[in-house]
């Protein structure tokens, strides 16, 4: 159940974000600029941070849609403990960014980890915040298991999230 009178009516989240696109769109073109292939990170790997990200934030609707996605994708992660990696520091980031020190970025760089990766680690967690303090703070929650996969094969379909999200406008 949503929390304002102008959504209540909307069945899901992505709802929100398409009765306005003038001011969520740039939201979703900064996550697909974050995600998609600008640096070694691969989509998935953005997939699986950001539900992790939405998992401590307990945003329901924003973990399952990146599970949904992440579930869909069939490229690789980086490996297992480079990706482990990612995965502490996007936590300790997401738990208290002023706790980030010079030697959580040397263990991200030791281990392989390039500059540009880290920044995108960082604008991830940053972007998949916003996206969850919409969601909770407006009171939308989960939808069917099956609808996050949908909107994850809609997704890799579509190339993106704006793209996506452009579909969508289209389609109403």
């Amino acid at each position: 159940m949503t929390f304002l009178k102008h959504t209540e009516k909307m069945d899901h989240f992505m709802m929100l974000l398409m009765s306005n696109p003038k001011r969520y769109s740039c939201m979703v073109e900064f996550l697909d600029q974050v995600s998609l292939n600008l640096s070694e990170l691969s989509w998935k790997d953005c997939e699986l941070i950001a539900k992790q990200i939405s998992q401590e934030n307990q945003s329901t609707f924003c973990s399952g849609i990146h599970q949904g996605i992440a579930d869909q994708l069939e490229e690789q992660t980086n490996n297992p403990e480079k990706l482990n990696a990612a995965l502490r520091f996007a936590s300790k980031l997401n738990k208290d960014s002023r706790s980030i020190q010079p030697a959580d970025i040397r263990k991200l760089q030791d281990i392989g980890w390039q500059d540009q990766s880290i920044e995108d680690m960082v604008a991830l967690v940053a972007i998949v915040n916003c996206f969850n303090i919409l969601a909770n703070g407006l009171g939308f929650g989960a939808v069917p298991k099956e609808a996050f996969a949908q909107m994850g094969q809609a997704t890799i379909a579509n190339k993106g999230n704006l793209s996506t999200f452009h579909a969508f406008l289209q389609s109403a």
